[in-house]
C-alpha cells in the first residue's frame, strides 16, 4: 500500500511539473520579442528624379528631423567620382540590431547585377554610437529579400544584423561609375532604452522639491519614455506664449497648451504654464489701433485683463501654476518695452496677478525673470515683489529662470535664494535651468570637437554645485524645472552661429543621459563638483585627455602608441 501511495505520488509531481513547464512554455511563447521597431521612414519609389550627371531631387521634408528620425542630408545617394552617405539614428536612445532597406537603383547608364548590388550594400554599412565616428561594419550579416526588374528602375531589398550597442547607421556608396540609386525605405529595429535602469530625477529628489522639464506637443510621444521616468512636472514651453495662445484680438488658440496638459493628465504629471503675461513678445496689435498708432491705457488695460481671465478660465484646475508675468526686469533696472510703458510695471503685476487670481484662486502664481546673480537686479525684484505682497497683491512666489553659463558663480545663487527666503511663505522655483560650456561675455569662440568630452565634464561639474545649492535650500523651493528636454532640442543652439556643444541639458541629441545627468542625481557629494580650481576650458592646438592631475596632449598622426607631453 505505501509502495503504491510512493509511485501514486511520484507520477503526481510529475504531471505537476509536466503542467507547470508546458504552463512556462505557454507564457514564453506569448511574450513579445525583445525586438521591435525603433524607425520606419518610408519614401515614395517615384520620387526617384536623377540622371547620370547630377544629383537627385530629394522628397521635400527630408532635410528635417522628423520624429521617426531621420537625419540624412540626402536621400538620393549618387556616386560618381565622389562620395554621399545618408545617416540614419533612432530617438531614444535605443540599440540597434537590425535593418531592413529597400533600394531602387536607377538603370539609365548600365545594369548592376544583383551580386555586384548585394556585396556594395554588404560592405557600404557602417556603425557609430556617437553619430560622429563611424567604423565599417566588416562582418555584418545581409539577406537579400527580394529584388525586381522595372525597367529604369531595380527594385533592391535587405537585411542587416548589427552587433550590441549601435546607436547609428551610415549608407554609403563607393563607386567611380556614374549611377545612382535611391533609398526608398529604411526600418531600424531594436530594443528601447530603459529609462528606469538609469535613476529618477524627480524620485532622488522626492522629499526635496519637484523637478520638471519643458517641453512641446510635438515631444511628448517622441520622449514619453524619458518624461514619464524622470520628470513629474512639465511646463508648457512655448504654446501659452501671447504669439501663440493670443495671435489676434479676438482668436485664442489653445490647442497647443491642451495638448499638452493632456498628456500630463494621462502620465499623472504636474503642469506649470509659462509666459502668461511676456511684454517681450506680445504681438503688435496689444498695444495699438488699428492705424499703428498706440493704443490708449483703458485700451490695452481691456485686452491684458481679458487676456489673462480667458487663458486662466479655460485652464482651472488643470495647471497647477502659472508664470504670471514674466522677464519685466532688465539687468540694471525695469526692462520697459511697450505695454509697461503705457499700463506703468507695478500696476501691470498688481492688476494681472489679481485678475488670474479670481479666476483660479488654487493656482500658484509667481513672477518669473532671470539673472538673480546680478546683485543689483535681484534686490530690484525682492523690493518689489516685498512692496507689491505687503499691499495685498496675490503674488505667491518667485520664478528663478537659471539660465547659466559656465563662469556663474553659485555664491550668487546662493545669495539670491537667501535673499528671497526673507519674505515669509513666498515659494521659490526654478524655473528654467540650463548651463552653457561657454562664458558669460564671450560670443565669438567655438569651441572645436576634440573638447566636447572636456565641455561635457565642467558642465557636469557646474551642475553638481547648483543642485547642492538648491538641495540647501530644499525646504523653499517647490520645483527645479529644466529647459529642453534635450541637446537637440535647446534653444542655446540658436545663440551663436556654428556654436552647437553647449551642452546646456541633462541629456544629448539621441535623449542619452550626459555626464551632468549623473552628476545631479548624486545626492552624497561623491563625484566632483566645480570649486575654486575648475576653470572654464581654453582652446589648445591638439587634441588632449584632460584628468585632475594634468592635461595631456595626444600628438596627432603617431604610428604606434601614444606620444605625449605635458602641458606643464
Amino acid at each position: 500500500m505505501k509502495t503504491m501511495k510512493k509511485r501514486m505520488n511520484h507520477w503526481i509531481a510529475f504531471f505537476l511539473s509536466v503542467l507547470i513547464l508546458l504552463q512556462n512554455a505557454i507564457v514564453f511563447a506569448a511574450e513579445p520579442s525583445a525586438e521591435e521597431l525603433l524607425l520606419d521612414d518610408p519614401v515614395s519609389d517615384t520620387s526617384l528624379m536623377c540622371d547620370s550627371n547630377g544629383w537627385g531631387v530629394a522628397p521635400v521634408g527630408w532635410n528635417t528631423w522628423v520624429t521617426v528620425g531621420c537625419e540624412s542630408a540626402q536621400n538620393v545617394l549618387y556616386a560618381n567620382g565622389a562620395e554621399a552617405y545618408a545617416s540614419y539614428a533612432a530617438q531614444g536612445f535605443p540599440d540597434i540590431s537590425r535593418a531592413e532597406i529597400r533600394i531602387v537603383l536607377e538603370n539609365s547608364v548600365f545594369a548592376w547585377s544583383e551580386a555586384n548590388m548585394e556585396t556594395m550594400i554588404k560592405y557600404a554599412l557602417y556603425e557609430s554610437a556617437d553619430g560622429k565616428n563611424f567604423n565599417k561594419i566588416e562582418n555584418v550579416t545581409v539577406n537579400k529579400i527580394a529584388s525586381a526588374d522595372s525597367g529604369k528602375k531595380t527594385i533592391f531589398a535587405t537585411e542587416a544584423h548589427f552587433a550590441k550597442g549601435m546607436k547609428h547607421l551610415k549608407i554609403m556608396p563607393r563607386c567611380t561609375a556614374s549611377w545612382a540609386f535611391l533609398l526608398t525605405r529604411v526600418r531600424l529595429y531594436g530594443k528601447r532604452f530603459d529609462y528606469g535602469s538609469i535613476g529618477s530625477l524627480y524620485k532622488t529628489h522626492a522629499e526635496m522639491f519637484d523637478v520638471g522639464v519643458s517641453i512641446e506637443p510635438t515631444q511628448t510621444e517622441k520622449y514619453k519614455d524619458l518624461i514619464v521616468s524622470q520628470y513629474n512636472e512639465v511646463v508648457i514651453e512655448n504654446q501659452m506664449k501671447p504669439y501663440c495662445i493670443h495671435p489676434s484680438e479676438n482668436v485664442y488658440d489653445f490647442s497647443g497648451a491642451d495638448a499638452i496638459v493632456e498628456f500630463a493628465q494621462k502620465n499623472g504629471l504636474k503642469v506649470r504654464g509659462h509666459g502668461l503675461v511676456y511684454e517681450k513678445i506680445f504681438p503688435a496689435w496689444f498695444t495699438q489701433n488699428a492705424d499703428g498708432t498706440t493704443a490708449s491705457y483703458d485700451t490695452v488695460m481691456k485686452r491684458l485683463e481679458d487676456h489673462v481671465r480667458t487663458i486662466v478660465r479655460h485652464f482651472k484646475g488643470k495647471i497647477y501654476c502659472y508664470d504670471v508675468v514674466n522677464e519685466l526686469f532688465g539687468h540694471v533696472g525695469w526692462d520697459i518695452r511697450d505695454l509697461a510703458k503705457i499700463v506703468g510695471p507695478e500696476n501691470l503685476i498688481a492688476n494681472v496677478f489679481q485678475w488670474a487670481h479670481e479666476e483660479d484662486p488654487d493656482a500658484i502664481l509667481i513672477l518669473n525673470d532671470n539673472y538673480y546673480d546680478i546683485p543689483s537686479k535681484r534686490q530690484l525684484i525682492f523690493n518689489t515683489v516685498k512692496k507689491l505682497i505687503d499691499q495685498g497683491v496675490p503674488i505667491h512666489g518667485v520664478g528663478f529662470q537659471d539660465h547659466h553659463f559656465i563662469d556663474t558663480d553659485t555664491v550668487d545663487i546662493d545669495a539670491a535664494l537667501t535673499l528671497f527666503e526673507q519674505i515669509p511663505g513666498l515659494k521659490l522655483y526654478i524655473t528654467e535651468l540650463d548651463v552653457r560650456a561657454y562664458e558669460s561675455q564671450d560670443t565669438t569662440t567655438i569651441y572645436p570637437d576634440y573638447m566636447n568630452e572636456e565641455l561635457k565634464e565642467l558642465v557636469a561639474r557646474k551642475y553638481a554645485s547648483m543642485f547642492d545649492v538648491y538641495r540647501k535650500h530644499a525646504d523653499r523651493i517647490e520645483a527645479v524645472d529644466l529647459w529642453n528636454i534635450t541637446t537637440r532640442e535647446s534653444w542655446t543652439n540658436t545663440l551663436v552661429d556654428g556654436r552647437n556643444n553647449n551642452f546646456a541639458n541633462l541629456f544629448d541629441d539621441l535623449a542619452a543621459p550626459l555626464p551632468a545627468y549623473e552628476r545631479v542625481i548624486d545626492t552624497k557629494g561623491e563625484l566632483p563638483r566645480w570649486d575654486g580650481r575648475t576653470m572654464p576650458a581654453r582652446i589648445r592646438n591638439n587634441n588632449y585627455i584632460i584628468d585632475d592631475q594634468r592635461d595631456v596632449i595626444k600628438i596627432k598622426g603617431t604610428a604606434a602608441g601614444d606620444v605625449t607631453a605635458s602641458l606643464f
